[in-house]
């Protein structure tokens, strides 16, 4: 939590953080061709200010192929106990909720981390 209590790494924060998730949905809505669907997340231009509060995804991108809607996840980092099961969980349901503002139906969907971890006070804890 940054000194105005927002959780600069909360992904709905960040969708809504220059109107990122409507301007997506309206790009594609005008051309389903674009490669421009993207939300930012990590920013690199913020890094001064995540010393309290990093996000562990780069970006999220939306394509449209075969009339359906593939979305595409970049992680810097990802646990796999701890932030996986509820990433996964996350970005589906926005691909879910882009999908049906644009009445289209939902494609694949493609996570990559670069750095993929489990935390070893996880295994220690029975």
């Amino acid at each position: 939590m940054d000194d105005k209590g927002n959780v600069r790494s909360n992904y709905g924060w960040q969708w809504r953080r220059n109107d990122q998730l409507n301007k997506v949905v309206d790009i594609l809505r005008n051309n389903k061709e674009t490669r421009q669907a993207a939300i930012s997340i990590y920013d690199g231009k913020e890094i001064d200010t995540y010393s309290k509060d990093t996000p562990c995804t780069y970006a999220v991108q939306f394509t449209i192929l075969d009339n359906k809607l593939n979305m595409t996840v970049l992680m810097r980092s990802n646990d796999l106990w701890y932030g996986f099961c509820n990433d996964q969980y996350c970005f589906s349901r926005l691909q879910e909720m882009v999908s049906i503002e644009l009445n289209i139906e939902i494609g694949s969907y493609y996570h990559f981390a670069h750095n993929l971890h489990i935390y070893n006070d996880f295994l220690n804890k029975k």
